[in-house]
């Protein structure tokens, strides 16, 4: 961070303005550098509303996996570089082109012994990536408000800000803007037109003030910035062409470490005209949650009205807005009705959200405190022009120390974009799909010197590029999805946004009803506090193939058990690898075990026998625990709970049948065994997420009421 004796002020001055402001700053997005964005148009009462545009540039930030490049456009832009703040974070140098060109310091690769030693509480992924490092540096330089800050675009590639470092990596991951002048207005608050005015240029000493001086500072409409993408004209695929795709992927879905998968295509057409007109007619047509139109690298432009309002950080409080399920909305009141009902009716969409969410939750867990992220609505509607989604909410509160940006990096290639988990989903997108996905499932973003963030994923985008007009929609898999829907879907997806640029959608489409997109894990690693958490309250576990392993990790942590004086160890098993459980199972032979989620539905069918096991996976599923049986008095009914993997129904009917020393205790319909307990082995068998946004409270206290019992039958045997 900056000394705070060196830190740069910049001073806010409201300017006169008028309702014509809006409509002049986007037209100028057409031939200068800017952004705007809004969220105006979502469901009543829970997207927060904003708007927000950029309409002078001092500096736009291309940032790269391994650098960050600086290039001057407008005439604060020396003052600003030339500031003392900035004399350990940039390198002037004179770039081709006539434009200066600022690279970034290098940091090294931190470990979190390096971030503590430097007193950085918080361990996160990227607080240890050098150029995430950068970025949140180069922010505490200015000593401004959070209408100041950074205003911009992250592709999809971003993730590797949140990931492992590779120092020979030179992807393009985004472009940020710092303003000279906005218009910004939050919720229903007054517009606020501001000019920013920075500090005098500081004269640096020696051979950089040289190079400040000779660095001849030119005009955006001068520099020539390479986009570093290809040039292709045709589609990924004909029509029906991404089904044989999608019939790959749900492949790729058996194996059961993989929860979910999000792939996508893309559709190219020659085109030529104003970007800022196409813009226009797509916002009259189809508002949407995060409508926006950016104008950030010279010989591009980017448009879109997307259903997904990521993040929305003011303070300490974060929420989140996850998207899935689309079914097609059809003229008039009843063929809205009739969209509503199908929505609703999917079984597979309603699924697919929980994942979304769960994945989502995950990867905001670390940085929130311990639990203060809940569920807050769940399947609301939101209805666009051609189109019908479900939206659930999520609310937490961030850890002190925590921000913005912390919030935007944490959630890159975003769990509508990717699937579940994370690092298993990128693999198998690099494997099957046939373009690069550039800003698609990116994130339109601003990130406030004080800590305040907005991010819209980065969906039903036109990228407006060499002459030609992109389109890339996807759609998220689980098991049960169907190849030619998911197909079909991907084209109507893209309907409004043809329309919007004056083109011919493919015709033929037919009347899909199929998910929508889909999750992410973020990443596996326990964060250290949270493990010593866990530890302290005796329970062994191992995480790596758990998609969700930091809302388990933070549950387990906040489970009050009961005190035994000779309380043993616990060994908690999760995931899906059954090889891994396996080994673990056997490494830790003899203590007492709770299996939860998919590995308690392993070890029953492994060690109980006599299930039936011809029925799919159904991830997401929302199970309704409808009995206790055996010890009724200790284990919880009456509740919603998440579950994931197969129900295990026994083959013979019977809720209480004792199945080779395995007793069911709690079940659902028509012989699913939820829960079981197994007194000679001292292990008990969870089929469900405690975690889960879908489960309910008795959902955490059979997590607890686990604990306790195999700690009682523990001391019991102590004590005989």
């Amino acid at each position: 961070m900056t000394k705070p004796g060196l830190r740069m002020k910049v001073e806010s001055c409201r300017l006169a303005h008028d309702p014509g402001d809006w409509a002049k700053a986007i037209g100028r997005l057409d031939s200068n550098s800017g952004i705007y964005c809004e969220s105006l148009h979502g469901v009543p009462g829970l997207h927060p509303r904003f708007a927000w545009v950029v309409r002078e540039v001092a500096l736009r930030l291309r940032i790269q996996a391994n650098s960050v490049w600086i290039d001057a456009v407008g005439p604060s832009a020396s003052t600003i570089l030339n500031h003392t703040a900035m004399a350990e974070l940039v390198d002037v140098t004179v770039g081709g082109h006539g434009r200066a060109r600022l690279r970034s310091a290098h940091f090294e690769n931190s470990s979190a012994e390096d971030c503590a030693k430097a007193g950085e509480l918080i361990d996160l992924p990227s607080r240890r990536h050098p150029v995430a490092r950068w970025l949140r540096a180069f922010l505490s330089v200015f000593d401004a408000d959070d209408t100041f800050g950074l205003f911009g675009a992250f592709k999809f590639e971003a993730h590797k800000l949140n990931g492992l470092w590779n120092a020979d990596d030179p992807d393009l991951l985004g472009v940020l803007l710092i303003p000279e002048s906005i218009l910004i207005q939050q919720a229903d608050g007054p517009v606020n037109a501001l000019r920013f005015k920075f500090p005098a240029a500081v004269q640096l000493a020696g051979a950089r003030a040289a190079d400040a001086r000779r660095a001849n500072l030119v005009p955006d409409s001068s520099i020539g910035v390479g986009a570093g993408h290809a040039t292709a004209r045709e589609d990924d695929h004909p029509h029906g062409g991404h089904a044989a795709v999608v019939a790959r992927g749900l492949d790729a879905l058996a194996n059961p470490s993989l929860v979910s998968l999000t792939l996508s295509q893309s559709f190219r057409r020659p085109w030529s005209g104003s970007a800022v007109q196409a813009f226009e007619r797509l916002r009259s047509v189809n508002p949407a949650p995060v409508t926006f139109l950016a104008h950030l690298l010279e010989n591009e432009r980017l448009f879109g009205a997307s259903p997904d309002l990521q993040l929305i950080v003011r303070g300490r409080s974060v929420q989140s807005f996850p998207v899935c399920g689309t079914v097609r909305r059809t003229v008039g009141p009843i063929g809205h009705a009739q969209a509503l009902k199908s929505l609703i009716n999917e079984s597979v969409d309603e699924a697919a959200l929980a994942i979304c969410s769960d994945a989502l939750k995950n990867d905001l867990t670390p940085l929130c405190t311990p639990g203060t992220l809940r569920l807050t609505a769940r399947r609301a509607p939101l209805s666009l022009a051609t189109l019908v989604h479900a939206v659930d909410a999520l609310e937490g509160e961030l850890l002190a120390g925590c921000d913005g940006l912390d919030a935007v990096l944490a959630t890159t290639a975003p769990a509508m974009v990717t699937g579940t988990p994370r690092a298993l989903a990128l693999a198998e997108i690099a494997q099957l799909e046939s373009s690069a996905r550039a800003w698609y499932g990116g994130l339109v973003v601003r990130i406030g010197c004080r800590g305040d963030a907005e991010a819209g994923t980065i969906l039903r985008t036109a990228w407006l590029h060499d002459g030609i007009a992109e389109v890339r929609t996807g759609g998220d898999l689980v098991v049960g999805s169907d190849p030619v829907r998911e197909d079909e879907e991907t084209r109507l997806k893209a309907i409004s946004l043809w329309r919007a640029l004056g083109l011919q959608a493919t015709p033929g489409l037919a009347q899909p009803v199929a998910a929508d997109w889909t999750a992410d894990s973020g990443s596996l690693r326990l964060q250290p506090d949270r493990r010593s958490r866990v530890r302290a309250n005796r329970l062994i576990w191992q995480s790596e193939t758990d998609p969700f392993g930091e809302s388990l990790n933070e549950l387990l942590g906040s489970v009050e058990l009961s005190c035994h004086t000779n309380a043993a160890e616990v060994l908690v098993l999760s995931g899906a690898d059954p090889g891994l459980l396996e080994q673990t199972r056997n490494s830790r032979a003899g203590m007492p075990t709770l299996a939860i989620g998919q590995a308690g539905s392993w070890l029953l069918e492994r060690e109980a026998r006599g299930f039936a096991s011809t029925e799919p996976i159904q991830n997401g599923r929302l199970l309704w625990v409808d009995c206790s049986a055996g010890e009724s008095s200790r284990w919880p009914s009456a509740f919603y709970a998440g579950a994931y993997g197969k129900p295990l129904r026994a083959v013979e009917i019977g809720r209480q049948q004792a199945r080779n020393g395995w007793h069911c205790v709690q079940s659902a319909g028509a012989g699913e065994w939820v829960s079981a307990i197994n007194v000679e082995k001292r292990t008990v068998a969870v089929c469900f997420r405690p975690d889960s946004i879908l489960s309910e409270i008795g959902a955490r206290q059979t997590l607890r009421i686990a604990i306790d019992w195999l700690r009682t039958l523990n001391t019991d045997r102590n004590s005989s």
